[in-house]
């Protein structure tokens, strides 16, 4: 992807209104995470240029940003169908108590690292969702940091508009445009499409050290390390 993304950590304060209710967000006990991107991304409207692909290729995606205690990390990577990881995401930023604190845009205390992500994801029968797993980020420098992750909470992605065939992220609806719907989470197919992109408040724990953050998966397609057979199957 030709796009450049920012990963944000922080604390959310505020409110948010919804139907005639209200829910007040307090920053002392609210981790926030804001992930934007800008560029040529495979969501929202076509981009016609360039030759089309022959066949579309299997895709598997996960994204872990953690708030511990004193830093905070990150892990994402992508597959292919055979396990290859042909794109990686991984650092580990220190925790500032206030925004002055913060010594500009390059963080000389920021840790940046390359390499493979390990993981060991337990799905839930049925689904693309993991119920536990385990991830390792790995740097090239042999340095490595193992994470147990329990999810507690889930979100579907498709609230955003992803995978949606009229209100897809990304399309031009217009000046302003406003549309809602509802849906019974029991009652979704965990398996159709617009289904298999979601997120998953977790719980991390490395070592003695106690985090919260996300787990986002989005499996379409075969996979060795996940053990998918198929384009839309269950795990076993």
């Amino acid at each position: 992807m030709d796009a450049t993304r920012l990963d944000q950590f922080g604390r959310w304060s505020g409110w948010i209104r919804y139907d005639g209710r209200e829910l007040q967000v307090d920053e002392t006990t609210t981790f926030g995470l804001k992930d934007r991107s800008w560029g040529i991304r495979p969501v929202g409207e076509s981009y016609s240029g360039g030759a089309p692909l022959a066949e579309f290729q299997a895709v598997h995606f996960n994204w872990v940003p953690i708030h511990w205690e004193d830093e905070c990390s990150l892990a994402g990577w992508f597959e292919d169908a055979e396990g290859h990881q042909w794109h990686t995401d991984q650092g580990v930023l220190p925790v500032y108590p206030d925004r002055q604190s913060i010594p500009g845009t390059n963080d000389p205390a920021a840790r940046t690292w390359q390499g493979t992500v390990e993981h060991r994801l337990t799905m839930i029968p049925g689904t693309r969702r993991a119920s536990a797993g385990v991830i390792t980020m790995h740097d090239r420098s042999g340095e490595s940091l193992e994470i147990t992750l329990e999810p507690v909470m889930v979100h579907r992605m498709k609230g955003l508009g992803y995978q949606h065939p009229e209100w897809g992220h990304g399309k031009w609806q217009g000046e302003l445009a406003i549309a809602g719907e509802s849906w019974a989470d029991a009652d979704l197919d965990p398996l159709a499409l617009e289904n298999l992109h979601i997120q998953q408040v977790v719980v991390a724990r490395c070592g003695d050290k106690v985090g919260h953050g996300v787990l986002e998966q989005m499996h379409i397609g075969p996979s060795t390390s996940h053990g998918f057979a198929d384009w839309f199957d269950g795990a076993k």
